[in-house]
């Protein structure tokens, strides 16, 4: 029965749109000098199913699959702005959440590297999944936080090893980037990672590399010290308003612990590869997704998540845990 409920919420949508109408590796990151570069090769197989795929992820695949086929651009807006939470919406968000936690680089290269040939008539994976967010954005109950749980590709407790500043000479504004080298104490979302741009990278002399499981991995993102920290009304807070703190330093600092909600944002692609980013969910929350622990305390000062403000590490995860439950099961 349970089987049946999570099959009819991915087969609800696409029947609704329908009735209205070999794994490559990735390759290394690039030198940084801001922003960060990983270079994903663009996919041979779509959907791109393996072996050892949960039994959901291969359902959100290939239901996935289905709608981009077959269902036009204009049927993907109008279909998705009459989505009720209640219905198809919960259950689109449990299998999109299980696919990026399964493995976030894949699930970002399926929706980013639409294949040439045209056997996608939506505009793509990456359009579908972005007007559900903007659907769900809107319906999602509030307490179960979609902005930083959902739009996130990985959710981790953190320890810092390494910061490096640069000028990122193609940016406009906040031109000030910031590199980090941290590794994973303990996995929320996402279970596979790629290798980090470091020195024992660089001594693989390989220009290929395998993906790392998450547990214990290196994991590098980049922000920017003159992005806006907002609290959970989207306003800018009055105090500490970018990243860098009261005392002038910088926001993420080395040997310090954090709670981070990271995200792919793709920068372009070529024939070959689509080049992306990891940048933390910012524009939501007083800590631009990167949630300092202090004492063993998560600092999150405007009760961004409505948990409280002063939860121990345990109690924290504990309350992103019982909300991720809610979502997968709907």
């Amino acid at each position: 029965m349970k089987t049946t409920c999570k099959w009819g919420g991915l087969i609800t949508l696409l029947l609704v749109l329908l009735a209205t109408s070999g794994a490559a590796q990735p390759h290394p990151p690039q030198p940084f000098g801001g922003p960060l570069f990983d270079a994903f090769p663009l996919l041979t197989q779509y959907p791109p199913l393996s072996t050892g795929m949960p039994y959901d992820v291969l359902l959100g695949y290939i239901g996935g699959d289905s709608i981009v086929r077959h269902a036009s651009e204009n049927l993907v807006r109008t279909t998705t702005k009459s989505l009720t939470y209640a219905d198809t919406a919960k259950y689109a968000a449990k299998f999109i959440y299980e696919m990026t936690d399964y493995d976030p680089v894949t699930f970002f290269r399926w929706c980013y590297t639409q294949p040439t040939s045209g056997m996608y008539s939506s505009g793509g994976p990456g359009f579908v999944r972005g007007k559900l967010f903007d659907r769900l954005n809107v319906i999602f109950p509030k307490n179960l936080n979609f902005v930083p749980l959902l739009t996130s590709d990985y959710i981790a407790h953190v320890k810092v090893t390494e910061t490096v500043t640069s000028t990122d000479t193609t940016a406009s504004r906040a031109r000030t980037a910031v590199l980090v080298t941290s590794y994973i104490l303990d996995t929320i979302k996402g279970r596979r990672v790629p290798f980090c741009l470091n020195e024992q990278f660089k001594s693989k002399g390989n220009s290929e590399v395998q993906l790392q499981g998450a547990y214990g991995a290196c994991i590098n993102w980049d922000y920017r010290l003159e992005w806006q920290r907002l609290n959970h009304t989207g306003k800018t807070t009055h105090w500490d308003s970018t990243f860098v703190d009261s005392q002038g330093g910088q926001w993420v600092e080395k040997h310090q612990e954090y709670i981070v909600f990271l995200r792919f944002i793709s920068l372009r692609r070529d024939s070959e590869y689509n080049y992306a980013t990891l940048i933390p969910v910012t524009g939501w929350g007083s800590c631009g997704g990167m949630y300092p622990i202090v004492n063993g305390v998560v600092y999150d000062p405007y009760n961004d998540f409505g948990y409280g403000t002063n939860l121990t590490v345990a109690q924290f995860k504990a309350a992103l845990r019982g909300n991720i439950n809610a979502i997968t099961h709907p």
